[in-house]
């Protein structure tokens, strides 16, 4: 963990720690070991875990990267705040019930962070990240903002 914190500190971020994001990381936890369980079960195929961070990002996106031979999938905060309060600006008149629509908020949050998380998880799985797909993107996009930027 001392070294996640020190990449992140070399990235200017840091771990952001709510309620919330402990509940939704840790379904998600639960859910990619349940997979990984089956998959080795049924097909004899290991398929490797990772470290699932909340970071404390606006911003609504997400990385997946190695550290230490580890993967470790960040996720900004922005993803469960941005949304939550796009989401409860809009104009919810068509439903009554209060109750209703922090529900129906509530799960559009979770149904988005899971996307999130389960795609960065897929560059894990399809291998993006060992074969330096994911960092040749990156750089990519970096580059392309700097042409933008000149």
């Amino acid at each position: 963990m001392e070294n996640i914190i020190r990449y992140l500190e070399g990235e200017n971020k840091k771990i952001y720690v709510t309620k919330k994001g402990c509940e939704l990381i840790n379904r998600a936890q639960e859910m990619i070991a349940r997979e990984r369980a089956v998959i080795r079960e049924e097909r004899n195929i290991s398929v490797p875990g990772c470290q699932l961070q909340l970071l404390d990002g606006e911003t609504i996106k997400a990385l997946v990267t190695i550290i230490d031979d580890e993967y470790c999938i960040f996720v900004n905060k922005g993803i469960i705040e941005e949304q939550k309060s796009y989401l409860e600006d809009l104009n919810w008149g068509f439903i009554s019930d209060k109750r209703q629509i922090a529900e129906y908020i509530d799960a559009t949050i979770e149904y988005g962070f899971f996307f999130i998380v389960f795609h960065e998880y897929a560059h894990i799985f399809c291998g993006h990240v060992d074969a330096g797909l994911v960092i040749m993107r990156i750089r990519k996009l970096k580059n392309v903002k700097r042409i933008c930027l000149q």
